[in-house]
C-alpha cells in the first residue's frame, strides 16, 4: 500500500505536478502521465513493485496524495496496475521472439534482468 503524504499546498499543486515557486506551471508532460501509479523517480517505483514477472504489487499506486482525491481516480489507477499486471503476463506467456525466456539455470542476474525488461516493457 502506498504510504500517505498530506500535501499542504494549494489545490492546483494537489491536482497537478505543479511548480512550488510558480502554481501556474505544470512540471509533468501533456502525455498521459502515469507517475502517480509507477512512480516519478526509482525509490516510488521500488514501492509498487513486487519484482517478479514484472509485476506490481495488487492494487497500488505509487502517489499517496491520490487518496486525498474523489475515490474514482484511485480506482482509475488500480485498473492502470491491473491491465499493467495482464500485460506483463500476457508478454510472458506470449514470448514473441523468445524475447522473454528464461536460460534454462538462470542466475539471479538474468531473473532480475528478465523482470526489468517484463516491467519496462508493460510500462510502455
Amino acid at each position: 500500500m502506498p504510504s500517505l503524504r498530506i500535501s499542504t499546498s494549494n489545490l492546483p499543486s494537489d491536482c497537478f505536478e505543479t511548480d512550488p515557486q510558480d502554481t501556474n506551471t505544470n512540471t509533468t508532460s501533456s502525455y498521459l502521465d502515469l507517475s502517480p501509479l509507477y512512480g516519478k523517480d526509482g525509490i516510488q517505483q521500488k514501492t509498487v513493485r513486487t519484482f517478479s514477472n514484472g509485476t506490481l504489487k495488487p492494487d497500488t499506486f505509487a502517489e499517496g496524495r491520490i487518496l486525498g482525491f474523489p475515490p474514482g481516480v484511485a480506482a482509475l489507477l488500480i485498473c492502470f496496475n491491473r491491465y499493467h499486471n495482464y500485460i506483463v503476463s500476457q508478454l510472458k506467456e506470449i514470448n514473441e521472439g523468445g524475447r522473454f525466456t528464461l536460460p534454462s539455470n538462470p542466475g539471479k542476474e538474468n531473473i532480475q534482468k528478465h523482470d526489468h525488461d517484463l516491467f519496462q516493457t508493460g510500462r510502455l
